[in-house]
């Protein structure tokens, strides 16, 4: 919240994460990125978690500015 109030004219385009699914994925279902983990049934958890983060990014964003912002969810 204090980042968007504190940069929001000086930002016009924001971005919440960055590949969320690759990030899921690739930390808890395939064990590449920390925490390494090899079990699927975080991967929902996680998924979940990145999507209530991202709409609350919105929120705050769409509160103090009311401009564009990209959500990448894919």
């Amino acid at each position: 919240n204090l980042n968007v109030t504190c940069v929001h004219f000086q930002v016009k385009f924001w971005i919440t994460f960055n590949e969320p699914k690759i990030t899921t994925l690739y930390s808890y279902g395939g064990g590449a990125f920390p925490p390494a983990s090899k079990e699927w049934a975080p991967v929902y958890t996680t998924a979940h978690n990145l999507i209530k983060a991202h709409a609350e990014a919105y929120h705050v964003y769409d509160k103090a500015q009311g401009g564009n912002i990209y959500d990448f969810l894919v």
